[in-house]
């Protein structure tokens, strides 16, 4: 059970992070309501409430129910998606959140402030103008019989969705899940047999039944009727058997089985062809499934549930009306009806069913870690052996094609690894959504978000970090930076602020651009609060512009004229520094008083392994990122010039590009101290070039990066070590700090 509730806990949480935007977005379309998008969330929410109560979540049963009532009213237009509506369902997600959290306690969890507020707006005159004008109508005409509101209905009604382009990844995807749910069906009916305990079996009939509704579910998104259908009838049986109304047979079980088989079965026919249509011998499954006998009590009613396209709600029908519909069914399908039988009614297609495989999984994140390991410590390993002196004499064909064929295979294996790793900054970009709908709210400021590169990847625990620092950057951006709209109208700016996030690849880091069209930075009132905090010596006028604005990242620092709930007290933007120092990156600042400023975030794209180019200075050995290196070459005098202030650089097919040397940045002692004499290497970080005077270099290397012990401090321009094939370390240089040094020490 406690596996059961974790599964429930982390799908309800991916349908809440995947449909929280969606929410804001329908109340910007209230007036033009999108129905694909009202049919998303009405899904996303209909499963939270469908498996919650299954697993004993009652309040998050409850509080899912109403806000699925609200929103089959935003769904049949029969109400308008206005800010209070909107607001009551974010709050609602909030609450859905928290006790998912800690869901042991989930249950003693006071709700009846969402519930009130929800279901006031569910008796509220919230409607559509045509609906109130038509109703008003009603009210006045005589002609018109008094007709009582209809109650409302929390099943889909699937005629409504509209056609969705069905890809081949798609149903592919869509069979193997589908085929992994009903083996999960089928093992937990066969461990009916070995429960022993009562607590055991309902467990078990709790799985098949989540299993095979989540099974129906998909099978209604695909519009797969005929499947939909076996697997509705499926589903109030083993209701049945969970509550009780049927009895735990062999024969029902048996029957079940088979019809799980007979499902797969049709399943590979349609992954094959790719065509939904009659199912042969369909009416046939359902008479069996008929046929169980049910002790059900006279209140009692069936469970709602989503309705295939094939049913509508009807009027019980006699058992005469029912016969004569089924001898209908079968002369249209031109299918005698199948004898009454068990197993052997059903035919199995197990050679068609071994075809086809299940195309993803879910892993737990620790074990991802420990894969990541293993294959850095097997790349230095690989190293090892490559370059170990034993075999630098050998001049053996076969040796060379078995190390050649390890490379490639650790190389291979390097990329898959972390490739798993990686996953898109989709989910953390979709979550300032929210962020700033609330912020402008409570700020009264209109606020245009824009989400570009959202399919960028990077590393999982990268992600893990980035989240703090977008936050409290996007807080600042509306709340210090975009103007009201009154004072943008002063300065013939649009209304309406624009906040922009924006992800793109450079090399082997991510620049994630956080950009505000708002009031920019004011460097007079930096400075003078950076005076009266004593973080400067005399009036400043010495410090460059990017200088100036690195001073907001300073711990306490805030030029707020007022303290909000917002932000205000300058703890912010020092969390914003540290957690991205903590990954090695760096932060930037851009600003045009009265235009705007821009926040660019460099973050590696991984903290595991990376391919690194050996270069020598002296006696050590320092590490470079291949993908930051541009070019490297020996310089001759007449490429060389020397400014006033004895800063050195180098002329590059036109280009001045200033050189720095790492033996005096590291107070090393160089076997060349000529420029002409050793070796520039060229390397880049945001379109800033600086030229690395180096003796030699050692060649390229997988580089498996380990951090550095933190009571070293904070090492400049190192952004960890490694471990070289001789057992000796290497130190890891960090391009972009490289740049940033300052003059005195180039």
């Amino acid at each position: 059970m406690d596996e059961l509730l974790q599964d429930f806990v982390t799908e309800s949480k991916e349908h809440l992070e995947s449909i929280e935007d969606d929410f804001v977005m329908m109340g910007q379309l209230k007036d033009n309501p999108d129905p694909e998008l009202a049919n998303k969330v009405f899904r996303a929410i209909h499963t939270i409430k469908g498996v919650a109560g299954f697993v004993g979540q009652k309040n998050i049963g409850k509080l899912s129910h109403i806000m699925e009532s609200i929103l089959q009213k935003i769904k049949l237009e029969e109400m308008v998606a206005e800010i209070e509506v909107v607001n009551a369902l974010l709050e609602g997600v909030d609450y859905l959140n928290e006790m998912l959290d800690d869901p042991e306690t989930s249950n003693e969890r006071d709700i009846s402030e969402p519930l009130a507020r929800l279901e006031a707006l569910l008796e509220s005159d919230n409607v559509p103008k045509e609906t109130a004008n038509n109703k008003n109508e009603n009210q006045v005409s005589e002609s018109t019989p008094e007709q009582k509101p209809e109650p409302i209905s929390t099943s889909i009604n699937l005629d409504e969705i509209p056609d969705i382009e069905i890809t081949d990844e798609m149903r592919a995807k869509f069979v193997a899940e589908a085929l992994d749910l009903l083996d999960n069906t089928e093992e937990m009916l066969l461990s009916l047999d070995k429960a022993e305990e009562t607590n055991e079996i309902h467990e078990a009939l709790h799985a098949a039944f989540r299993a095979i509704h989540s099974f129906k579910g998909n099978c209604g998104f695909f519009g797969l009727a005929e499947f939909e259908r076996v697997s509705h009838k499926v589903e109030n049986k083993l209701e049945g058997l969970v509550e009780g109304y049927i009895d735990i047979s062999n024969e029902v079980t048996s029957l079940i089985l088979d019809i799980v088989d007979f499902m797969r079965g049709e399943l590979c026919k349609y992954h094959e062809t790719g065509v939904a249509g009659a199912i042969p011998g369909i009416n046939g499954v359902l008479d069996l499934l008929d046929e169980i006998e049910e002790n059900r009590p006279v209140e009692a009613e069936p469970r709602s549930t989503i309705l295939p396209t094939t049913e509508k709600t009807k009027p019980k029908e006699s058992s005469d009306v029912k016969t004569k519909q089924k001898e209908v069914d079968n002369s249209k399908t031109q299918e005698p009806a199948p004898p009454k039988k068990t197993k052997k009614t059903i035919t199995k297609n197990e050679t068609r069913q071994s075809s086809i495989t299940r195309q993803d999984i879910r892993v737990d994140l620790a074990k991802l870690d420990t894969l990541i390991n293993l294959v850095g410590e097997l790349v230095i390993a690989e190293t090892m052996v490559v370059k170990s002196p034993a075999l630098s004499d050998i001049e053996d064909e076969s040796l060379e094609r078995a190390i050649h064929h390890l490379n490639r295979v650790s190389n291979d294996l390097q990329d898959i690894a972390m490739s798993v790793r990686m996953v898109p900054l989709a989910t953390t970009f979709r979550k300032m959504t929210r962020l700033v709908y609330d912020l402008s709210n409570k700020g009264g400021k209109k606020v245009d978000l824009k989400l570009i590169g959202e399919e960028t990847e990077v590393d999982k625990t990268v992600i893990e970090s980035i989240g703090d620092p977008l936050v409290h950057i996007v807080r600042n951006a509306i709340d210090h930076g975009l103007e009201t709209a009154e004072e943008r109208e002063l300065t013939s700016k649009p209304p309406v602020g624009s906040v922009s996030i924006e992800a793109v690849h450079e090399g082997g880091e991510v620049l994630i651009i956080i950009k505000d069209d708002g009031r920019g930075l004011n460097k007079e009132k930096i400075l003078k609060k950076a005076i009266e905090k004593n973080l400067i010596q005399g009036d400043g006028s010495d410090l460059k512009e990017e200088d100036i604005f690195k001073l907001i990242f300073e711990p306490g620092f805030s030029t707020a004229d007022k303290i909000t709930d917002i932000s205000g007290r300058g703890v912010g933007m020092d969390v914003v520094k540290r957690n991205i120092e903590k990954l090695k990156g760096q932060i930037q600042v851009h600003s045009v008083l009265g235009e705007g400023t821009t926040f660019t975030l460099h973050i590696p794209l991984t903290l595991a392994i990376i391919d690194g180019m050996l270069v020598s200075v002296g006696d050590t050995q320092y590490t470079l990122p291949l993908l930051s290196i541009r070019e490297s070459l020996r310089p001759t005098a007449d490429m060389i010039t020397v400014t006033p202030s004895g800063q050195e650089i180098i002329r590059v097919r036109d280009e001045m590009i200033p050189v720095l040397r790492l033996h005096k940045l590291y107070k090393k002692t160089p076997k060349h101290t000529e420029l002409t004499d050793g070796l520039l290497v060229i390397v880049e970080s945001s379109g800033t070039f600086v030229a690395l005077f180096v003796d030699e270099l050692l060649g390229q290397q997988q580089t498996v990066i380990k951090p550095l012990s933190t009571y070293l401090g904070d090492a400049r321009a190192i952004s960890g070590c490694t471990i070289l094939g001789n057992g000796e370390v290497s130190l890891i240089l960090d391009v972009t700090s490289l740049i940033q040094v300052p003059d005195e020490n180039k």
